[in-house]
């Protein structure tokens, strides 16, 4: 049982944001652009969502100006992600396109000459679509995702998700007020 939980922390961005491969979702779970579907990794909430050419996106739920949830709905359908603390608003790639009050108001606040939007986007993963599974990395040194797994088990990928059109038929979520350790 872990009693410190920096060391908890840092054996989570380990294990889940190391140079592994996680699995995120279904790509039917985001069919059209703007759909989105929030989820976790290990301790770090992430959103999968459908960019407007059709390409999945991950990238981590937390803006970058200050790391506030920027998606609080599960699933849903958006045009674009607004920071609900300072209003930072982020495309469906987790490009930053705007903030409020970025050219000062009454010569008081806003951001120096050179901000740069391209630099303060949101944190973006890899992303492997296979046979319509999402994974995602947040390692830029992690193997492919073929690599990484391996013959074997993409063997067993493969056979689950051959390449058919998957179909969601529904989601199920059970909340069950108990402690688990007992």
């Amino acid at each position: 049982v872990y009693t410190d939980p920096e060391i908890f922390r840092r054996e989570m961005d380990l294990f889940f944001a190391g140079p592994t491969w996680n699995y995120v979702g279904l790509a039917c779970e985001v069919p059209e652009p703007g759909c989105y579907k929030r989820q976790w990794i290990g301790t770090r909430p992430v959103v999968m969502v459908r960019n407007q050419a059709g390409a999945i996106n991950v990238f981590e739920n937390r803006c970058a100006h200050r790391q506030a949830q920027i998606c609080w709905h599960n699933t849903g359908r958006v045009k674009d992600f607004t920071c609900p603390y300072h209003q930072w608003n982020y495309s469906l790639d987790g490009d930053l396109q705007g903030l409020p009050f970025r050219r000062a108001r009454n010569g008081q606040g806003g951001m120096p000459a050179d901000f740069d939007l391209k630099a303060h986007g949101l944190s973006k993963l890899r992303v492997v679509n296979r046979g319509g599974s999402v994974w995602a990395t947040f390692s830029a040194d992690a193997p492919s995702f073929e690599d990484y797994c391996g013959p074997e088990v993409l063997a067993e990928i493969d056979h689950m998700f051959p390449g058919r059109e998957l179909r969601l038929l529904g989601i199920t979520r059970q909340l069950i007020p108990a402690n688990w350790k007992t």
